[in-house]
């Protein structure tokens, strides 16, 4: 062997050696890190995937396996297969928000759902699901709830830094001419809002849906920076999988569907619904609900003003596939399409903050007919005066103050983060409440 060829093969020798050396001190590192998980295998370069929940589809997708799911967006080789009773099916992998990242917010971590072809046979219980034939875990797997016919039900989207109590118990008053049920998810709110919600959940009109932050990881980038409102979209499509009604719809705290006649919004579906059968749900125009101060005593004497904005969308859940903010992104069968409902026949009223006392100077007001706001009122104070006593604590004003602020700049940041980027601001401004992980609302780090 010549002197050249011992001086590379030394220094091939030292290279392999190096190499052993690390590889051997990131498979310690990463069974440390992964020592709750089984059967884990260090080999793709894709980062965390946060698994939410599994659910076996009968009603918008005859008989398959849907995976919902946070993560950094996927390439075109990564592969996912679920794996049960010795059977192997590829999955399918789709950005809940129609692309990844989501044009509307470059957020680095994004929701996803997996979803399986048809399940024959027995449906299991719990499958196991491999990425690129390294990555292995295991989940259980939920089943849609049976439709109770002539049934209504309000998802609202995660709750977070929410101290509104006043406007909280106005939503439920306004809605209960409707006769819904409620899903809620919420990460934060304050005391008084605690106390009108389990009021509520007293009354058996609300569910609500723990809805925690991402657990970090050792050595990872903390993913909570870069998830546009707590994974709002991921919400949106698990609410409709939990829904057990015929009808659904969904709205934030600060929005109800008015109908200007005695006509529920049940009745008022059903109608539409029925009259033709390619109406795979209903938008909403958009109205504003003026109210003129942050008290109870303002509802009696709230208006109509010509606020734009994006309407909303009621629809049978059967009929979804993918749910967006505003309408229904994907219907679950070809044909289905969106029905747009005229202002004269119902509304979305909007109560939002910027809307109250004489923020819209030159806003056009229209008198509210058809609900008698002062009966409404007089719930309201009724229902607060049972929840907190004759003494009713003083409206916060300086939250949504401080929170419109802090949320103007989210676009400068590149991904809308208002539970972390708002904390210094907001944690000393009220007693809190944060909603930690529960047995049917949990990430499992794959």
């Amino acid at each position: 062997m010549t002197r050249v060829a011992i001086k590379h093969f030394i220094i091939f020798s030292l290279v392999v050696l190096f190499l052993l050396v690390e590889y051997g001190h990131f498979i310690q590192k990463e069974s440390k890190q992964f020592k709750v998980r089984k059967k884990f295998i260090p080999d793709s370069n894709h980062s965390s995937i946060y698994i939410y929940r599994a659910y076996y589809d009968d009603r918008s997708v005859k008989g398959t396996i849907r995976i919902f799911l946070l993560s950094k967006c996927f390439v075109s080789s990564d592969s996912f297969v679920l794996r049960y009773s010795g059977k192997a099916f590829p999955l399918s992998i789709q950005p809940l928000e129609g692309s990844c990242p989501w044009s509307w917010a470059h957020c680095e971590w994004n929701a996803h759902q997996l979803q399986s072809p048809k399940i024959n046979g027995v449906i299991p219980k719990k499958v196991s699901i491999t990425l690129n034939d390294h990555r292995q875990i295991e989940v259980e797997v939920a089943r849609r709830p049976r439709v109770k016919k002539d049934r209504l039900q309000v998802c609202v989207p995660p709750l977070y830094w929410y101290h509104d109590w006043t406007r909280m118990i106005l939503f439920f008053e306004l809605w209960k001419k409707h006769s819904p049920s409620f899903i809620i998810y919420a990460n934060s709110y304050s005391r008084n809002v605690e106390k009108v919600l389990k009021y509520y959940e007293k009354k058996g009109v609300v569910q609500i849906v723990n809805w925690p932050i991402l657990e970090r990881s050792d050595d990872r980038a903390d993913p909570n920076l870069s998830v546009y409102r707590l994974s709002h979209s991921l919400a949106h499509n698990d609410c409709v999988m939990r829904m057990e009604s015929e009808y659904g719809t969904l709205l934030d705290i600060d929005e109800y569907v008015h109908i200007p006649d005695n006509t529920t919004l049940i009745e008022f579906a059903k109608s539409e619904f029925t009259i033709d059968r390619k109406v795979g749900s209903l938008l909403f125009w958009h109205s504003g609900l003026k109210i003129m101060d942050d008290s109870l005593d303002g509802i009696s004497g709230a208006v109509l003003v010509n606020a734009t904005g994006p309407g909303k969308t009621l629809f049978k859940p059967d009929n979804v596939m993918f749910l967006s903010t505003h309408w229904v992104l994907s219907h679950s069968r070809y044909g289905l399409k969106r029905k747009k409902i005229p202002r004269e026949e119902a509304l979305l009223l909007h109560n939002r903050v910027r809307f109250r006392g004489d923020q819209l100077k030159d806003a056009i007001e229209e008198e509210l007919t058809d609900l008698d706001l002062v009966d409404i009122q007089r719930n309201s104070k009724a229902t607060a005066r049972e929840i907190f006593g004759k003494e009713l604590p003083q409206h916060n004003k300086n939250v949504s103050l401080v929170m419109d602020k802090c949320d103007a700049s989210w676009r400068s940041l590149g991904c809308k983060v208002p539970l972390l980027h708002c904390k210094k601001e907001l944690e000393e401004s009220d007693q809190w409440v944060f909603l930690p992980s529960s047995k049917d609302s949990h990430y499992t780090l794959m």
